[in-house]
């Protein structure tokens, strides 16, 4: 078992989370979250790298057990930034290697672009780094579902009733399909 230290850490908007696994060695490792919304826990196996450098998982504003405030204004890109950067600064950590996945990879690139003193190396694992492409693809995607499945993701997300059972039960559907299959 590797040590563990959580916290929460200030930013625009409110607390965010983090927790630092392994003890200061070689470069950290610092793992960006997917989502937005999708907190760490699919890459938790990550902390086994602690006997080699430390492990920083942190959950961005909005998710996991992150504050999640209501202000539509802090869901920029520019924020979540800025919002990497208090995080790095509060741990203390020079030099970092960047693991961004889905989501997490947005924010790992737009990092890199404007920190890349600070960025030993970058992984983007299925990285979403296209939002229009990634759009294209997921309605490509849903054209290959049975009508009525297509029918109950378009009509709920037009109405905003994404928390409808009708909508839950499509959207596994959906997930079984074409997400599971490669990420169980």
């Amino acid at each position: 078992m590797f040590k563990s230290v959580e916290g929460f850490v200030e930013v625009e908007g409110g607390k965010v989370w983090y927790q630092v696994v392994g003890e200061e060695k070689n470069t950290p490792l610092l793992y960006l979250h997917g989502g937005p919304g999708v907190p760490h826990y699919p890459f938790g196996s990550l902390e086994t790298l602690a006997d080699e450098r430390q492990v920083i998982f942190y959950h961005q504003l909005g998710c996991g057990k992150s504050e999640r405030p209501k202000d539509s204004n802090l869901w920029v890109l520019s924020r979540f930034v800025e919002e990497l950067e208090n995080v790095k600064e509060y741990l203390g950590l020079g030099k970092i290697h960047v693991l961004g996945h889905s989501w997490g990879s947005t924010l790992a690139a737009e990092y890199a672009l404007l920190h890349q003193e600070d960025v030993r190396s970058i992984v983007f694992a299925s990285p979403l780094l296209s939002t229009s492409r990634w759009l294209e693809d997921t309605n490509r995607l849903k054209r290959e579902l049975p009508l009525d499945i297509q029918n109950a993701i378009t009509v709920n997300e037009e109405r905003g009733t994404t928390d409808t059972d009708d909508y839950k039960n499509a959207s596994q559907e959906f997930d079984k399909r074409f997400r599971y299959g490669v990420w169980p």
